[in-house]
């Protein structure tokens, strides 16, 4: 990006002809809005809609019910609500009220909306019209094109007049009338639209000009931001781009501290409070702004989920797929590793149209006013200059109500960045945790140009459920090096290796390169591979300084020091630097700035810690705390003392390098980099990834285990299905402790649990036994293999015999039911445990509807502090069985609350199944009741609270399906 160095040329011509579309334009379509649906001027078009007869031939009618719920957004409706005469709406909610809402107007995909011999092809012009002016920038070169331009609108707008006049048989005098003050306003704006009365301009009218201008600006400015390549240095050409929308791919996100899945497309819900499960009146109690910051390791996929909402912002209206994105009028992209401007003034004049300079007015005097996105990009790349930058953002987003703060960031700097901000904002943290097991092969496919996919295919299913390939950029390098290297793809592929050999496969296509060309050639094959490692090593140690100083882009300096590198050694530095680094190009104000940057921070770590590696070769220079001194050596400013909570990565990259390098004293290097790697916070969790990163190496087993015996991390240890085979080999080397198996996945190695046996197992929640039961009972086998002894909470699906095998210390107990037999048995065992279990205070029993019949209920369930049912798979059919079994089940307390996963219902059957459950005597207390958020609106969710709050005093709360089993 580069600085605006002087104010355009303001460009009146276009200005004008869009207040001419806005002002005498939109004025059109309200008349034909007015004229085609006949409503009083009291009531709003919403209402009017409600209304219609059923003799109305408005498009609207013909809609389902879904369709009418999405036919509007949330913004439009506060519009439409706010404004019955529909004067204020914009020509975009006057077209589209016009279609839904006109009489006698040709259906929706009717080809008349495309004619302009018909009344609705003029509409659809006007509005064409003035998205080309906003969004195409038309150039005047002189007076004459412009005034045929305005006599071109003059003449449209007055046909679709007269096409409504025939239309809808309004008299003459009516329309001669609309007609002469349309012609007046196109004149007035004509004569009077100069600089001076731009300045006089009422605010509103100035804000409305500036949200027009600015808006089509940015989608012009943003498109090429939708093109990108990951992979363009493998290739040594930027040629190679495709489309966002193209290679974009489901990845899991998950909502913290209840680690609730988050669909990517529904991800701006945690900025709006109903989302998070509060009653509208809690959000009117807490006015703080929104913020949410995604966090997730290097390659997860940050930047391309940022890149995929800016891409969906781009699309047409009503095409946006992401939930609440089409109600930011404005969104903006910061890049944190930029250094381009340190306050958000200085941004917008970057970003912004020069011609808004005209109004002699900061900027952020109507971007407060605007409804505005800001998508953050990498807070853990924050240099000097983007955190000033940040800051600004944050302190302007206090004091502006429609601001909204979506950031991403490496996990490192997530906590520091969580409590700067937690006293001035309402905040969400979604941990980001890369590609779906079950997405990866696809993922993987679109990629690969082999013919022999489906040697691909038996590769991704062999490592396709490895921790390693959650992550995106991993998964690139496999099919990379799968089609050029195949031999590379070990049985135990580590993120050392696999960035191993795609560095060593871009030096070899590098050095092709060089011995095809003609001059460069000329070396022998040995002798240039030796200069082309001479040249590497400068590679490395700027890396090194780059990642230190938080610099992802080469400095001039370090430009000139790889050229001067390259003439030494007789290279060519166009070559070294398009098999390493990618350039990027910026355009602000038609200037263009270019700078090489590192393809990815991951990269850029993994060579600083092949620089690390070289040093640590050399024994002349090994001293006691040799990587320590080292990085201080490199720091800018020297004098500081090192700081290496944000070195986590580069640390893990030198591990895995030592893993399989022998250096001069290894032993005690491998002990200064778990030091190191502690120093950075590192939780049982990160202990875990190490081993697998080292590839299970035994001198880091030996000496994670020797750390963590004398500093063992707080709190249990949490291992989830990807760190369990990395738990079975760590765990057994150090000291009894007390682990949390949270395991998701439906199949479980159970020899890795058995190694795990000498250990107390603490919670033990197997969630899809729990939330998708069989006949088979697959969590009995996991519940013998574990020590249960201070077992305090189990999730998943026993049978009535393992039932027994729970302690009496269990407080929480989560138990699915899969048949009619099933249930009759594990009831009656649940009752007589429960009275053996004077700690259970949480009872959670799930019952899908379409495996359980009312007549296998028999025993209600046993009192506890807290009871809770899950009945999946409701549908209208089953109400009346869901009703019989909810009362069957009820303790003589009742329920602390109700959830329905999976459960597809309109508004209405909702409504009757609460009746129907309150007239069977089911009472729900404090928790209420947990319906899925897809299946009502805001203003349904709103009604049915009402009526919980009338039956029950309880709540309703919308949630994704997995959060309804509470």
């Amino acid at each position: 990006m580069a600085s605006a160095t002087a104010t355009a040329a303001v460009d009146y011509p276009r200005l004008k002809l869009l207040c001419i579309l806005e002002g005498p334009g939109a004025a059109v379509l309200s008349y034909a809005l007015k004229c085609g649906t006949k409503k009083t001027a009291s009531t709003t078009l919403l209402d009017h809609l409600k209304n219609l007869p059923h003799t109305s031939t408005a498009n609207y009618r013909a809609l389902n019910g879904e369709q009418k719920r999405k036919a509007f957004t949330n913004l439009e409706k506060k519009n439409i609500a706010e404004d019955p005469s529909c004067q204020s709406f914009d020509i975009s909610l006057l077209y589209k009220c016009i279609r839904l809402a006109c009489e006698d107007v040709a259906g929706l995909s009717d080809a008349r909306w495309q004619d302009d011999g018909e009344m609705e092809g003029l509409i659809t012009k006007i509005k064409e019209e003035r998205n080309i002016c906003v969004h195409e920038r038309p150039h005047m070169t002189h007076d004459q094109q412009f005034l045929d331009k305005v006599q071109e609108l003059k003449i449209l707008l007055n046909r679709a007049l007269q096409a409504v006049q025939d239309k809808y048989g309004v008299c003459d005098v009516e329309t001669t009338n609309v007609i002469n003050t349309i012609a007046r306003q196109m004149q007035d704006i004509l004569q009077a639209f100069t600089e001076n009365v731009l300045l006089e301009m009422c605010f509103e009218k100035r804000l409305h000009l500036f949200k027009q201008v600015s808006v089509g600006h940015l989608k012009n400015f943003y498109k090429k931001n939708e093109y990108f390549d990951p992979l363009s240095f493998l290739s040594g050409s930027p040629v190679e781009r495709v489309h966002i929308q193209t290679i974009f791919s489901k990845l899991v996100l998950k909502q913290q501290p209840k680690n609730i899945d988050i669909d990517c497309l529904g991800l701006l819900k945690v900025l709006r409070e109903e989302f998070q499960g509060s009653q509208p009146s809690q959000a009117a109690q807490d006015q703080r702004p929104r913020l949410a910051v995604v966090s997730g390791v290097a390659g997860s996929g940050k930047t391309t989920l940022l890149t995929f909402i800016l891409s969906e912002w781009l699309k047409k209206e009503g095409d946006c797929r992401i939930t609440y994105l089409e109600e930011f009028e404005i969104v903006l992209r910061i890049l944190c590793r930029d250094k381009d401007a340190s306050t958000l003034e200085t941004f917008l004049g970057l970003v912004l149209p020069s011609s808004l300079l005209v109004f002699h007015e900061p900027l952020m005097n109507f971007l407060k006013h605007c409804k505005v996105l800001f998508l953050i990009d990498g807070l853990d790349e924050l240099n000097s200059c983007s955190d000033q930058l940040v800051s600004d953002i944050l302190m302007a987003s206090k004091y502006a109500t429609d601001f909204y703060i979506l950031a991403t960031s490496r996990p490192e700097r997530v906590d520091q960045f969580l409590a700067l901000t937690r006293q001035d904002y309402r905040q969400s943290l979604i941990s980001m945790q890369g590609i779906p097991v079950a997405d990866r092969q696809s993922f993987a496919l679109q990629y690969c140009t082999s013919t022999n996919q489906d040697k691909l295919r038996e590769v991704i299913e062999k490592k396709g459920n490895m921790q390693l390939f959650e992550l995106p950029l991993n998964l690139l390098f496999l099919v990379t090096l799968f089609e050029d290297e195949p031999q590379c793809i070990k049985e135990n592929t580590t993120q050392y290796n696999l960035y191993t050999h795609i560095h060593e496969w871009c030096t070899e296509k590098l050095h092709h390169r060089i011995s095809m060309h003609p001059t460069w050639g000329k070396n022998e094959p040995e002798t240039l591979k030796t200069r082309i490692k001479s040249v590497l090593k400068e590679v490395y140690q700027m890396a090194l300084q780059g990642l230190l100083q938080d610099r992802l882009s080469l400095s001039d300096e370090d430009i000139k020091r790889l050229t001067d590198c390259c003439k030494r050694e007789d290279l060519p530095s166009h070559q070294i630097l398009g098999a390493f680094f990618t350039l990027r190009s910026s355009i602000t104000n038609r200037v263009v700035k270019r700078k090489y940057y590192t393809p990815h921070k991951g990269l850029l770590e993994y060579f600083a810690a092949r620089h690390i590696m070289q040093h640590l070769h050399d024994e002349s220079l090994l001293e006691p705390g040799a990587i320590r001194s080292l990085l201080q050596g490199a720091a800018q400013p020297k004098t500081h003392p090192l700081e290496p909570r944000g070195l986590r990565n580069l640390f893990c990259h030198v591990a895995g390098l030592l893993s399989e390098q022998e250096v001069p004293k290894r032993p005690e290097t491998i002990k200064e980099v778990i030091y190191l790697l502690a120093e950075t916070g590192v939780e049982w969790d990160e202990w875990l990834s190490l081993v697998e990163d080292t590839d299970y190496n035994e001198s880091f087993l030996q000496g994670i285990a020797l750390h963590v015996t004398k500093k063992p991390p707080r709190g249990p240890v949490r291992i989830g299905d990807n760190k369990l085979a990395s738990a079975a080999a760590l765990l057994p080397r150090t000291p009894v402790t007390t682990m949390e198996l949270h395991l998701e996945n439906e199949k479980v190695n159970m020899e890795n649990v058995f190694a795990l046996n000498d250990h107390h197992c603490r919670v033990l929640y197997l969630r899809h036994h729990y939330e998708h039961p069989s006949h088979i009972f697959a969590s009995d086998t996991v519940l013998r293999a574990i020590n249960r002894s201070r077992l305090v909470g189990f999730s998943g699906h026993l049978s009535a015999d393992c039932v027994v095998l729970l302690p009496e210390c269990l407080e929480k107990l989560y138990l699915a039911v899969s048949s009619d037999q099933h249930a009759a048995s594990l009831l009656m065992t649940i009752t007589r445990a429960a009275s053996s279990m004077p700690k259970l205070g949480w009872l959670r029993i799930h019952v899908p509807m379409t495996m359980v019949t009312p007549a296998a209920i028999s025993t209600p369930l046993p009192n506890t502090e807290s009871v809770v049912l899950a009945l999946s798979g409701v549908n209208k059919s089953l109400i009346k069985d869901t009703c019989q079994v909810a009362a069957a089940l009820q303790p003589r307390r009742g329920y602390h609350g109700i959830g329905f996963p999976w459960c597809r219902m309109e508004a209405t059957e909702w409504r009757n199944l609460f009746h129907l459950l309150a007239a069977a005597r089911v009472r729900v207390t404090g928790g209420g009741i947990v319906i899925p958020a897809e299946t009502i609106t805001r203003e349904e969710w709103r009604e049915l609270g009402g009526l919980a709050i009338t039956l029950w005093r309880c709540r309703v709360w919308r949630y994704p399906d997995e959060a309804c089993f509470w």
